[in-house]
């Protein structure tokens, strides 16, 4: 049946909201107006629509997501309503006497360690369990293991970051149970927010993405060499692969530095500290580079410090190709500097932020970014306005499960400049406005991906919308608090509605 969606507030993400209406058959987007003169289009086998004072904008690309990070804090036994230690105990005694095989690895997540102690290597032994035992905690800084789990996947207890975590999360994605039930709640969540498309980060192999079931969401995927070192056969073959329905092969993503707020990133400045800034080997991330170039594999680089940024500009510029599959890309950009941002718009190098960072700290009181470095008040943090006068293609991300896909939130911190807990704002000169927000999240992201079928309400598109109950472009930072997702469509038909 062909569709007919109207609206008083309509964003194409090219000009200001409009009430119009928008034609929608086989999945497609036939006709877009202003006005609600669409009675000649009305016949038996058209529905009409009716989101009249609700907000229709493109549905929403996140350009940085973690399926196996959010697999791993899924996992097994939810932990997160315990209220205290024997209780969580028993939840593992109760999984344990479950199994058929007493061998079969046993996961947990959810654990708040704020709320209740998290059982040590000896309180997991005491169980009895002849297989790995392992139990992440809420913030993913902590991971209970038994000797099992310690012998099999080599990570220690807080040295567990999903890098650390690899051999962990390959046999968690080895499971074909486990990966499709934790993606369809994976699928779920996402389009609950207007997501209906994503870029992946995955470690290594795509492997896993031949398993699911079903897919509604549109996936384009980057290979992150974690266990092995990258492998460029492989790379190649994916390239040219068939791959199911809506998944594509999108390129390699490098690890540059580290993280500010730990001291790991490569900086210009001093740490306080005086923690030594890393050693990292710029000739070997432009050589890799330069091969991916050469065989027209995208590449995202990931750094946070300005000098690893300004180094990755250079390294990118030096190797850029231009190629179907996508764009070349630095992701995290958390101290953005005028030089890196000019080489990036120069070089047609897509940055990708993420627009909820502001809420990973309570108040500028409990915040780093003025504390770490010499000499550094933190105007350079997350400077997105130096992106866009630069005319840098940007791109909106949330690294998930580091952050869940909030549009409104992303407004309250990279347009407001809003911390988590206070009225404070975050150098508000730095921020971004609303249209370059939005756009962000939808226009530039499909086109960094090079899904020119997508990204805008007009004719000839993929009809995919994501439905506020709040016009974004006009609400203030209060009524974003209470925005949200009412509906969601994926080719034309709406895949979800809140109840």
């Amino acid at each position: 049946m062909k569709k007919i969606i109207r609206s008083n507030q309509i964003y194409d993400s090219v000009k200001e909201p409009f009430k119009g209406f928008i034609q929608i058959e086989d999945g497609k987007i036939t006709n877009v107006q202003q006005g609600w003169d669409y009675e000649e289009f009305l016949d038996s086998n058209t529905e009409l629509v009716i989101h009249d004072e609700e907000f229709i904008m493109y549905g929403i690309h996140d350009n940085h997501v973690f399926f196996t990070g959010y697999l791993s804090m899924n996992a097994g036994i939810d932990f997160s309503m315990i209220s205290d230690f024997e209780s969580a105990l028993d939840l593992i005694r109760c999984e344990i006497g479950r199994l058929t095989d007493q061998t079969t690895p046993v996961y947990g997540h959810g654990w708040c360690r704020e709320l209740v102690k998290m059982p040590t290597e000896d309180d997991l032994n005491h169980l009895n369990h002849f297989g790995p035992i392992t139990v992440i905690s809420q913030d993913r800084s902590y991971c209970s293991m038994n000797s099992q789990a310690k012998e099999r996947y080599g990570f220690t207890e807080e040295e567990c970051s999903a890098e650390d975590r690899v051999f962990l999360l390959k046999e968690m994605l080895s499971n074909k149970e486990l990966v499709n039930q934790v993606y369809k709640k994976f699928e779920n969540l996402l389009l609950s927010r207007g997501v209906v498309s994503i870029k992946e980060i995955i470690f290594d192999d795509c492997n896993y993405l031949n398993d699911l079931d079903s897919r509604t969401i549109r996936t384009n995927f980057y290979i992150q060499p974690v266990e092995k070192s990258l492998d460029f056969s492989l790379l190649k073959a994916y390239k040219e692969a068939k791959f199911p329905p809506k998944v594509k092969f999108g390129g390699s993503k490098l690890m540059v530095d580290g993280v500010v707020a730990s001291q790991t990133a490569d900086v210009k400045g001093t740490y306080y500290s005086g923690t030594d800034k890393p050693m990292i080997d710029y000739p070997v991330i432009s050589e890799l580079v330069s091969r991916l170039s050469s065989a027209g594999i995208p590449c995202c680089l990931t750094a946070e410090g300005d000098k690893a940024i300004e180094e990755s500009a250079t390294i990118l510029s030096s190797n850029q190709k231009i190629n179907t599959v996508g764009y070349n890309s630095i992701s995290d950009l958390e101290m953005i500097t005028n030089e890196a941002a000019r080489q990036m718009h120069e070089k047609e190098i897509v940055a990708e932020i993420y627009p909820q960072i502001l809420g990973l700290n309570a108040s500028i009181k409990e915040g780093y970014m003025d504390k770490v470095i010499v000499d550094q008040a933190g105007e350079d943090f997350f400077n997105y306005k130096c992106l866009v006068d630069n005319n840098v293609l940007l791109t909106s991300g949330t690294d998930l499960p580091l952050f869940i896909t909030d549009v409104p939130d992303s407004l309250v911190r990279a347009n407001y400049r809003k911390f988590a807990k206070t009225n404070e704002q975050w150098f508000l000169d730095k921020g971004i406005s609303t249209d370059d927000l939005l756009k962000s999240w939808t226009v530039n992201g499909y086109r960094a991906n090079r899904l020119e079928e997508y990204g805008t309400i007009e004719s000839g598109k993929n009809a995919c919308l994501a439905v506020f109950n709040k016009n974004l472009c006009t609400a203030s930072e209060a009524e974003l608090s209470d925005a949200e997702i009412v509906a969601t469509y994926v080719d034309g038909e709406c895949v979800y509605k809140k109840i």
